[in-house]
Formats: C-alpha cells, sequence, structure tokens
C-alpha cells in the first residue's frame, strides 16, 4: 500500500526519498508517542495523522531509523531525527512524505491538495491583490487549478521556512509568479526570502489527477 513517491522524486530530485499512500479508511496503528497526540482526534484527523506516520517509517528505514516515533512541536511541525530534514502533506484519500539529510538541504516543504478546494470567497485572506488579479485574469476552468497550486505552494514554503527559522510567515507575507512547471516566491510587507537563500526560492508543482502537488528546498 505504501510506495516510494515518483512524483515526489521529481519535483524535488534524487537526494530525496519520497513515499505515499492512497488509501481512505485505513488507519494504520502509530507508536504510542504518536497516540497522545490524536488520542481525542476525530476519525479523519486520526486517518490522516497515522498514514502520514506510516508513509514516515518507510522513509526513515532508508536513512536507518527503524523505530523513530515522529512527535510534533508546539506549532505542530514533525520533529525528525537530528540529521534529516523532512515534511508531511495528505489531501483526501493520499498522503505523502519527503525525507533528506540535512548535508543536502537545510530545509524542504511539500504540499498535496485537491483540486478545487480553495473558494473564491477564501482567495483575499490567502492572496495577495496582484495574485488575485493574476487569478481573475485566467479563464474559469482555470482560476481554481491555479488558485490550488497558489495555496499549496504557499504551504509548502512555509514548511520549508519554518524548517530553518522556526518563525510565523502569513500567507500575504511572499507573493509567487507561476510559470509552466515552478514557482517563485518573493517577499513582501518587510518580509525578505533572502533571510533563507541569496535569491528567492524556486519551488515546483504538478497536476496529477486530482491532485495539485507543490514542493520546495533550501
Amino acid at each position: 500500500m505504501i510506495s516510494p513517491s515518483s512524483v515526489i522524486s521529481d519535483l524535488l530530485g534524487p537526494n530525496v526519498v519520497g513515499y505515499e499512500v492512497r488509501s481512505k479508511g485505513y488507519i494504520p496503528p502509530v507508536f504510542s508517542q504518536e497516540e497522545e497526540m490524536i488520542r481525542n482526534s476525530c476519525v479523519s484527523r486520526r486517518e490522516h495523522f497515522s498514514l502520514g506516520r506510516a508513509c514516515a517509517r518507510s522513509a526513515l528505514s532508508c536513512f536507518g531509523y527503524t523505530s523513530f516515533p515522529v512527535i510534533a512541536d508546539k506549532k505542530r511541525a514533525p520533529i525528525w531525527p537530528s540529521d534529516l530534514v523532512g515534511s508531511i502533506s495528505h489531501a483526501d484519500g493520499y498522503c505523502a512524505v519527503a525525507l533528506a539529510r540535512k548535508d543536502h538541504y537545510l530545509g524542504l516543504g511539500i504540499d498535496v491538495e485537491t483540486i478545487g478546494k480553495l473558494d473564491i470567497e477564501a482567495w483575499p485572506l490567502v492572496f495577495t491583490q496582484a495574485e488575485i488579479e493574476t487569478l481573475n485574469a485566467l479563464c474559469m476552468p482555470c482560476k481554481s487549478a491555479m488558485a490550488t497550486i497558489m495555496f499549496s505552494a504557499k504551504e509548502a514554503f512555509y514548511k520549508c521556512q519554518y524548517q530553518v527559522t522556526k518563525s510565523w510567515v502569513g500567507f500575504k507575507d511572499v507573493e509567487l509568479e507561476v510559470t509552466d512547471n515552478e514557482f517563485l516566491v518573493k517577499g513582501v510587507d518587510g518580509y525578505k526570502t533572502s533571510h533563507l537563500v541569496n535569491t528567492s526560492p524556486v519551488g515546483r508543482f504538478r497536476l496529477i489527477d486530482e491532485y495539485a502537488f507543490t514542493a520546495i528546498s533550501v
């Protein structure tokens, strides 16, 4: 059921280990430390969490970790072994994990969203005025997919930068420029992506079946 993820390898390259699972209604067992985090959670939350940890165990085993519980910090970010960086994401019926060594990456982020998830009413909460103008210029069938890509890209960037800065970045602190299969992240309102790298980071995205996949690394 859990298998290596070709989409993660495509988006992030050969130095990243990716695993994925497509499943609904299956809740695999977790370590006792992980169970404490979902003891009072609803069924859907338990399912997403458990599938993510199951994928994480497959990825961790590639680096020699066979019994490592993946708990979370106060901001719910996964805590990986000290020599690794990683990211978990899930959508309805799908979950993926990406993991790499710190001598290759300072941080990496992946995100997957069901296309059409983001209602147009939520755009002003997520996108800058320039981004909204870009979306409004698209044909109607393209707007929903592009809005999903842009929302997902900002989620992936947040996960990536948090591993480096341990700080909060709001949706409208960054602005995206989207090309055919890539997105460029720029800081706005005083937030500088150059805090992470010398140039604005570039991520990649793919649309596969009903999902939008995004990934970015530092």
